[in-house]
């Protein structure tokens, strides 16, 4: 195992989380950026810059170090360009395309005792479409003026298949809660697929939290992909598929959970049967049967899910216990905020042996990365690190583009990173 530290600095004054709804201000007007222009050609420029401050360049100067950079910063944009075209655009601002919604109800058998468990699953995907109705506020808060609904999906950008980010809402939340993800994703030629886990929702919320919530939002994740992977031209997606074998899972909050259970982190059944007995601890009282603790300790990772982006959440170590992050086995950015004390520190200095990377956020609160962000006309400073590092670890590990890896390693930071810290196994 090793440790790369980039930059440690303290953190500033902590704030409460976003308890109340926000007022909606004007209607989101979005813009969308083209493609840059060639990598090539800019990084001819830079050579062409620096070779005219010598006439005489010797061998091994700094004019020809500055060269061999250049030229491998063209080579993997250019290769990266050539393995899937989105690759070319830039990560922080909106792709070429518009964004389409579309909201399908599942049907699936969850296990652990539940029996049949009905879900509606909303998708955000590229469209060409301009006109037509927009969706109603997400979760009664958002308002969506980006989205057209039912519009038909743009093709592929490589002409054969789509590559997919799926989006888990927090304790309390709704599928909409991080639209201005979904809707970046959407405008690079991603399809996002948003469940709304029925029984945690805003307006449906069980309380106290069962147990099964525990492990049925994992379900839920893998119940939308395999409808994700069956959209066709009866769903408006014709012309390529989704690739389903190679996933992002980006979850907020509570979401966060729900990410490292993906990821292979392990229940610690033992613990969570021993706060079952008790009032007050994580479980229920008796909310423990031998269906759930059998389903929890066979664990709920999803070998379709290869990287994970926790948002303002860390692993709940009262369900997962101290050693339940040995066993994840994939890559995980997890991005908290300095005015939203989630555990970020705790869970970067307990994961020994992880996959791990943390990125703290100057001011970023807890709704930074839902509501506040998916405001009309928002003005979080986090909001573009947020898009930034989010699809940058999707295009690294979905579409292994390597132009990015840089950035992943802490190169680039703009000023509202305070803190990039690894650790690796």
């Amino acid at each position: 195992m090793s440790t790369t530290q980039t930059m440690r600095w303290p953190r500033v004054g902590w704030a409460t989380k976003l308890g109340a709804p926000m007022p909606l201000g004007a209607r989101l007007r979005p813009s969308y950026a083209l493609p840059r222009a060639g990598h090539g050609w800019m990084a001819l420029c830079l050579r062409l810059a620096v070779s005219a401050c010598s006439d005489e360049a010797a061998s091994g100067s700094a004019t020809d170090t500055v060269d061999a950079k250049v030229d491998a910063a063209a080579d993997a944009s250019a290769d990266a360009a050539s393995a899937h075209p989105s690759l070319a655009w830039a990560l922080d601002t909106a792709g070429p395309h518009g964004v389409g919604y579309r909201k399908l109800e599942i049907t699936y058998e969850a296990g652990g005792g539940l029996g049949a468990r009905k879900i509606p699953l909303h998708l955000f995907y590229p469209t060409a479409t301009t006109q037509g109705s927009h969706p109603p506020p997400h979760g009664g808060l958002v308002v969506d003026q980006t989205s057209w609904v039912d519009a038909p999906a743009a093709p592929p950008d490589d002409g054969k298949k789509w590559p997919v980010m799926v989006y888990s809402h927090g304790h309390q939340g709704f599928a909409g809660s991080s639209a201005f993800l979904a809707w970046h994703f959407a405008s690079h030629g991603w399809v996002v697929a948003a469940p709304d886990h029925v029984g945690n929702l805003l307006s449906d919320a069980i309380l106290p939290r069962p147990t099964w919530m525990y492990y049925v939002r994992n379900l839920d994740v893998g119940a939308a992909l395999d409808r994700v992977a069956s959209l066709g031209p009866a769903d408006g997606f014709g012309g390529g598929k989704a690739d389903t074998g190679r996933v992002l899972l980006t979850g907020h909050s509570f979401g966060a959970h729900t990410c490292w259970a993906a990821a292979g982190a392990s229940f610690d059944v033992k613990l969570m049967e021993a706060d079952c007995k008790e009032d007050g601890g994580r479980i229920a009282k008796g909310d423990c049967s031998a269906e759930m603790m059998a389903l929890m300790a066979a664990g709920l990772r999803d070998a379709r899910i290869v990287a994970a982006v926790p948002l303002a959440g860390a692993m709940h170590r009262g369900v997962m216990g101290e050693k339940g992050h040995e066993t994840a086995s994939i890559p995980v950015l997890a991005i908290t905020g300095t005015k939203d004390d989630v555990g970020g520190q705790g869970q970067f200095d307990s994961c020994v042996g992880c996959d791990l990377t943390w990125i703290d956020l100057l001011d970023g609160t807890h709704q930074s990365f839902a509501v506040t962000c998916s405001q009309p006309g928002a003005k979080d400073k986090t909001c573009p690190d947020i898009k930034r590092y989010t699809l940058a670890m999707a295009r690294r590990h979905v579409l292994e583009d390597a132009s990015v890896k840089g950035l992943l390693e802490g190169e680039g930071k703009s000023d509202v990173v305070v803190k990039f810290v690894q650790r690796k196994p």
